[in-house]
């Protein structure tokens, strides 16, 4: 519509001036020539957006052709004119898939579009309407300069290239409604980061409209989202709010002059609102812990008492109840568990918490809620501890370390008490060894007396039976030096090395008396392990 009333409408044909009254529609009436020009009739080319824009003191209207170009309608000068690029003048190299043209309070001329984003037009210093003739029988070309903030020299981190609508900010700066990146803060001054992406759930955005309260109302495939530029929060208002299914498009005023009330369409009529008559909830959520699983097991009864579960009791579920009447299906619930979480998690609308694999130790769990109109719940805590196992206890290394040392200690006693005991066994041999060669000595130092008194008394026929006594007592003691040897050699330490010994005496005693035998071992003793006391009163017995 444009400021003295008229109303022009875009269609898959051309642009048409519709006539309220007798409810009638009217092509533009320009030079007759115009009416064999594309402007007429683009082939499938759908006029899908209309704005109007000041120029010389004249008011046109700008109109888009959906995948061709863009056309200003001059009705002073009874003129078409389209728009190409200042250096190619070749349309195409313009936003030719435009979503909405449109013109901001500074009469600066922006082209949304699906493939380059945002791009605005600006005409040369020495434009203007004055240097054409009027009534031009063809469609006239007009020279623009477009600047497209994804196509800045300098490398920006974010590149928007699918906006469907745009509003103004007060601050000059922008808001975009984008299919992809969401909802988009828009700065042409900032070269380096010109988008500025706000998180939201809902990415796929149409129609934008500002309300002027720090208000944004925004067209989406699941309902009517509201945000608030100040709490930094979105709103959704969908079928169960009472809002008509599958809107879509743009937002249009119902009625001329009323800038209090928005409309939007759907599929077989539309629906108008005053959003400063929007009631909003005071209602804030009241949240309480109210059912609690533990491996996958209904649990309620710990509710009610100092939750301490065993090591293999670390799968827990708990559901948390909003307790408002309105809207609670719209919650959103955040949490964070102590010793796991740094900081909130959202939980989105579920109310209900899980975690597994909980390590032992002691918790806290933290719960609050945000209502759809952004009242938060006060802060909900659930504590609980889950039992490390026994061999994870202080008492269980204790008695591990307790374990070991006794262990030890007993090794160590073991080993001394075996030395103590060789001790004594090598004690005992060196008493007998001792004894033995003491009293051998002894016999023979009486038998050298003795033949020393007979050679004294010239009885040499004695002195040779004295003299084999002697022979006889040192190869005894010789004998016994040997065999004390032998038991104390540590490689003599089985029962074939002793069986062999044996043998070896045997056949010393034996032989000399002319006496043949057998020495016979039993094959499964051969290997048999014996230590020294052993073999020392086997061989003695022997």
């Amino acid at each position: 519509m444009t400021k003295n009333g008229d109303i022009y409408i875009g269609s898959n044909r051309t642009v048409f001036k519709f006539n309220p009254e007798n409810i009638s529609f009217n092509t533009i009436d320009f030079n007759k020539n115009l009416k064999e020009t594309s402007f007429y009739f683009n082939g499938a080319s759908l006029v899908n957006s209309l704005t109007s824009f000041k120029q010389d003191n004249s008011e046109l209207i700008a109109a888009s052709y959906y995948g061709n170009y863009i056309v200003l309608i001059d009705f002073d000068n009874r003129n078409l004119y389209y728009l190409i690029h200042e250096n190619t003048k070749i349309s195409d190299n313009l936003e030719n898939l435009s979503r909405k043209i449109w013109v901001d309070s500074k009469n600066n001329f922006w082209v949304c579009g699906r493939s380059k984003g945002l791009v605005q037009l600006k005409f040369k210093s020495d434009f203007s309407l004055s240097k054409y003739a009027a009534d031009n029988d063809s469609m006239l070309p007009i020279t623009v300069m477009p600047t497209n903030w994804n196509m800045l020299p300098n490398s920006i981190p974010i590149k928007i290239k699918n906006v469907f609508d745009i509003a103004e900010r007060k601050d000059g700066t922008y808001w975009l409604s984008t299919q992809g990146a969401g909802l988009v803060l828009f700065s042409k001054e900032n070269k380096t980061s010109p988008f500025k992406i706000i998180d939201s759930d809902i990415t796929s955005m149409q129609g934008i409209k500002s309300t002027g309260d720090s208000l944004l109302w925004i067209i989406t495939s699941s309902g009517l989202l509201q945000y608030n530029e100040k709490t930094n929060f979105f709103k959704l208002y969908d079928a169960s709010s009472g809002l008509s299914q599958n809107i879509f498009g743009y937002f249009f005023q119902n009625k001329p002059g009323d800038n209090n009330t928005l409309s939007v369409g759907f599929n077989g009529g539309f629906i108008s609102y005053n959003p400063s008559q929007l009631l909003s909830s005071t209602e804030k959520p009241n949240l309480q812990f109210t059912k609690l699983w533990v491996m996958d097991k209904p649990s309620d009864s710990l509710l009610f008492s100092d939750i301490k579960l065993h090591h293999n009791q670390n799968f827990l579920k708990v559901y948390v109840s909003p307790n408002i009447y309105t809207n609670s299906d719209k919650i959103t619930y955040f949490y964070r568990l102590s010793g796991i979480d740094d900081n909130w998690r959202s939980n989105d609308n579920n109310p209900i918490i899980t975690y597994t694999n909980l390590p032992p130790g002691k918790f806290r769990l933290d719960v609050k809620a945000i209502s759809n109109n952004n009242l938060q719940s006060d802060i909900k805590t659930l504590s609980f501890v889950i039992v490390p196992p026994f061999t994870s206890t202080i008492w269980f290394y204790g008695i591990v370390v307790f374990s070991i040392g006794a262990f030890v200690y007993f090794i160590y006693r073991y080993r001394i008490n075996q030395l103590l005991r060789l001790q004594e066994v090598r004690n005992n041999i060196a008493r007998d060894l001792h004894d033995d060669i003491g009293s051998t000595l002894g016999s023979i130092h009486l038998y050298s007396q003795i033949a020393d008194n007979k050679m004294k008394q010239d009885k040499h026929h004695e002195i040779p039976g004295i003299l084999e006594k002697i022979k006889k007592s040192s190869k005894e003691i010789i004998e016994k030096t040997g065999d004390t040897v032998w038991v104390v050699k540590a490689s003599n330490d089985n029962m074939s090395n002793l069986s062999l010994r044996m043998e070896t005496y045997a056949a010393s005693i034996l032989g000399d008396a002319d006496i043949n035998f057998n020495f016979i071992v039993e094959e499964n003793i051969q290997n048999l392990k014996i230590n020294m006391a052993q073999r020392k009163n086997l061989f003695s017995d022997f």
